[in-house]
């Protein structure tokens, strides 16, 4: 989301994942363009665990994405 892990073998990936040998490819941020509830079930959550996602994306079926 604010593009601070930008590859799949990012240390704080591989660290959560030992036993997997991840690429080191870029990670491709994939959104919906209409409204979903599952989208805002989803921003709903980590506004709750996250309070700068809460700032920079919200909560909502149609989020305000960063760069989207």
């Amino acid at each position: 989301m604010a593009g601070r892990i930008a590859k799949w073998n990012d240390a704080r990936i591989t660290g959560l994942n030992p036993s997997l040998s991840l690429p080191a490819r870029a990670i491709v941020r994939i959104v919906r363009s209409d409204k979903s509830g599952t989208t805002e079930g989803c921003t709903r959550y980590l506004s709750e665990v996250s309070p700068e996602f809460k700032n920079d994306v919200g909560i909502g079926q149609l989020p305000n994405w960063p760069g989207w």
